[in-house]
């Protein structure tokens, strides 16, 4: 690998190669002019060319991740959103932590954050929007029933969200537009939460307890019942679908015990990759080839950002500021 930095009309010039020595051939190359405030992109999109060069795979060097920030004591407890860099730096609180704020999600271009809000006091909670690019949250419409666990569709047309209204919780499709809602299942005294559609929109997996305990579920997006997947013991949460669209990861929990794993998108191959005292709120890189999660090592632990790969390798803790939940990449 070789590279040569220059400073060229108050712009930095960072042109860049990578040889494989063996055949004594150029394997990728990118020249890049950039402003100097702006170094650490450079190098964060020379990983990528590097990363894609080597593993067939695109880079998530260059991405941000969104969480909740917590601080303080368990009977005063602080909660922001919060975003930075996948690696920790340019971390910034966007909200000022005077009301409880909950699964933050990220559009499908990264310019808006969907989340929910409990507003003043923690009694009127609603969903917001947070635009990245204006710096501000917008309230969707109030309705009937609280609204929960939202997250954008491939487009970003409309959410996938539940609202739980009269002891039944179902799946819903918020359009954007209009901010109308359409009624996605209908089990009468179930809860079905946590949607999230498949890479190319056609399925939507979910969290439903309508078999008597919370599982997950497959259905169509265009209608019909969903078909249950999961079939290990004790309980599943948090299904969420791969980028690649080849797996589905999800949060266990058996006895006293969370594991995050990943399984086919029919159920098959299920695999554990890791276990603690809590696991939560897990999300995919871009890329589809590493996690990142809330973990709890003990009662009395904070609580911590975690990585790992799909292959179970490369477990590490992200550099946060405090405690954080709920990540979304």
């Amino acid at each position: 690998m070789g590279g040569l930095v220059r400073s060229q009309g108050g712009a930095v010039q960072v042109d860049f190669r990578l040889f494989d020595i063996f055949t004594e051939s150029q394997l990728t190359g990118l020249s890049l002019s950039a402003d100097p405030n702006n170094w650490r992109q450079v190098a964060h999109k020379i990983a990528n060319a590097i990363y894609e060069r080597l593993t067939g795979d695109p880079g998530y060097f260059d991405t941000r991740i969104t969480y909740i920030a917590e601080s303080g004591p368990e009977t005063n407890r602080s909660y922001r959103l919060a975003i930075m860099d996948q690696d920790g730096a340019n971390h910034q609180y966007l909200t000022s932590g005077n009301s409880l704020v909950h699964t933050p999600r990220f559009s499908p271009d990264r310019t808006k954050i969907a989340y929910l809000d409990f507003g003043e006091r923690n009694k009127r909670p609603n969903l917001k929007i947070y635009d990245l690019q204006t710096g501000q949250s917008t309230s969707l419409r109030e309705a009937h029933g609280m609204r929960m666990t939202p997250r954008f569709s491939n487009d970003g047309s409309h959410l996938l969200l539940s609202v739980a209204e009269n002891g039944t919780t179902c799946l819903y499709k918020m359009h954007l537009g209009s901010q109308q809602l359409e009624k996605l299942t209908s089990s009468a005294g179930a809860i079905d939460v946590s949607p999230c559609y498949c890479d190319k929109g056609q399925n939507i997996v979910y969290n439903s307890d309508k078999g008597g305990s919370p599982q997950l579920y497959v259905k169509s997006a265009m209608g019909g019942e969903g078909k249950r997947i999961s079939f290990g013991k004790g309980q599943y949460f948090n299904p969420i679908w791969s980028p690649r669209g080849d797996l589905i990861c999800f949060i266990r929990k058996n006895g006293g015990t969370f594991s995050l794993g990943v399984m086919g998108t029919d159920g098959s191959g299920e695999r554990l990759l890791d276990s603690g005292y809590l696991i939560d709120g897990v999300t995919w890189a871009p890329n589809g080839t590493r996690l990142v999660y809330t973990y709890q090592a003990g009662p009395r632990a904070k609580s911590t950002l975690r990585s790992i790969s799909i292959t179970g390798h490369g477990k590490g803790t992200l550099n946060i500021p405090g405690e954080g939940s709920h990540p979304s990449w």
